[in-house]
């Protein structure tokens, strides 16, 4: 049941944590380096590259690189250690491949999950309360395919999870995302699926948990171009962050300013899109420009602890301006602070590379903020906003790149790229284009 907290218990808006200097300071320096110490174990993905890698308890010298895409870090066999698991494709063995967690990190090889057909977007939550966490992914597509399927936990060590269940989306295609987050207050973990056929959005499809596991059929949400979940009000219930779809056409969103819309949870799940904000809201910075892609990737977590998740969000199209000269695809982060009344742009705040303390320069076709997470990456009880730039040229072209702000603050910031791991032919690997969930 949704409970919500006393009015005094509930989180209230905060002051800014970031500085948001849109007018940019002279170009200096080169691409931005690894700091000497790197706090947490961060997990990256290089699509242009097919690799995942790992930063582990912040030591470069430690960084692992291991063949496959969307990473998934969750304690899959109740062991109490979180495990690693990735997707991987047909070159590398195809399936999911998951990485014991043991005493001294990830165990050196991967046990394949046996029994489930995880083609795509590898997601974890608890979908049937048991307290094991469980792993849903779209299965292959074409005509007669069952397009999710769902491995409920606990693995074994020899990759077979408990039992295994198959949903029917009814679409053409695979989902174009999938988020799980406790939409209902149950203490079970829902599942929203993001859709399009070609150029149309299509529906977003609401999958609930229950003892009995996730739902066999679907509800109606909004279109969305874009998916994030948290409790952003600080209700208990968690919310879902979306992307709006202009005109309800995917093909528009890179040419799109860019509009964030909230569905608060409830005890019957996620309600109709309110809290529509731009970068024309009040408190917000920045202005409102076609293809700014404001809300092309989203992140939620509490930053400043105040009990309601922050929403940070991307916006690689964004176009600053040095000397002059536009910076086409330079990109920023905007975070947006939860607070009791909701996600408002009340105490809104902006980060570039060119943000004092942060490493590094703008330039044009970085693409900061492309990929955006929140989390406590250093166990310390506060969330840090963590940022990819694919598009960064460090050693080569589109190499790019990864920035921590600790607590959210550019203050301590840092930044590493594949050439500081010591890696090399990095052209095209867009290190940074997504991070481990």
């Amino acid at each position: 049941m949704s409970v919500r907290l006393p009015f005094a218990l509930r989180c209230a808006s905060v002051a800014a944590l970031l500085t948001a200097p849109l007018v940019l300071a002279p170009a200096a320096g080169a691409a931005p380096k690894a700091g000497s110490a790197l706090p947490g174990d961060i997990v990256v993905t290089a699509p242009g590259g097919d690799y995942v890698s790992v930063l582990t308890k912040g030591d470069p010298a430690a960084h692992r690189e291991l063949p496959g895409a969307r990473p998934v870090v969750r304690d899959l066999d109740g062991d109490g250690r979180k495990d690693l698991a990735v997707q991987r494709d047909n070159e590398d063995g195809g399936g999911v491949a998951v990485y014991w967690g043991t005493g001294s990190g990830y165990a050196s090889k991967p046990t394949l999950v046996s029994g489930a057909t995880l083609d795509s977007g590898l997601t974890a939550g608890d979908f049937d309360g048991d307290g094991h966490m469980d792993l849903i992914a779209a299965g292959p597509e074409g005509p007669g395919d069952v397009r999710l399927t769902v491995a409920y936990g606990p693995l074994t060590r020899a990759g077979a999870p408990a039992r295994t269940a198959k949903l029917n989306t009814k679409e053409t295609f695979a989902p174009d995302e999938i988020v799980s987050g406790d939409f209902n207050g149950d203490g079970r973990s829902d599942v929203v699926t993001e859709h399009s056929f070609e150029e149309a959005g299509h529906p977003s499809q609401l999958w609930t948990g229950s003892a009995k596991g996730l739902g066999t059929t679907s509800r109606e949400l909004a279109i969305a171009g874009a998916m994030a979940a948290g409790d952003v009000d600080g209700d208990g219930v968690d919310d879902l962050v979306i992307r709006a779809v202009p005109d309800g056409l995917v093909e528009e969103l890179d040419f799109d300013h860019g509009t964030v819309q909230v569905l608060y949870g409830s005890e019957t799940g996620p309600g109709k899109p309110v809290s529509t904000i731009t970068q024309n809201t009040k408190g917000v910075p920045g202005v409102n420009e076609d293809g700014d892609a404001f809300g092309a990737s989203l992140a939620v977590g509490d930053v400043d602890g105040d009990g309601c998740a922050d929403v940070a969000v991307g916006v690689p199209g964004e176009a600053l301006r040095r000397g002059g000269k536009n910076l086409d695809d330079a990109g920023s982060v905007v975070l947006l602070k939860g607070s009791w009344k909701g996600l408002t742009g009340e105490g809104a705040t902006a980060v570039t590379q060119d943000s004092k303390g942060v490493p590094g320069v703008s330039e044009a076709g970085d693409e900061f903020g492309s990929a955006v997470s929140l989390r406590d990456i250093a166990a310390n009880g506060r969330t840090s906003l963590v940022v990819g730039a694919p598009g960064e040229d460090t050693d080569s072209k589109d190499s790019g790149a990864v920035w921590v702000l600790p607590k959210g603050a550019t203050s301590g910031a840092w930044a590493v790229n594949p050439g500081d791991l010591g890696r090399t032919g990095n052209k095209g690997a867009r290190f940074g284009a997504g991070f481990g969930r």
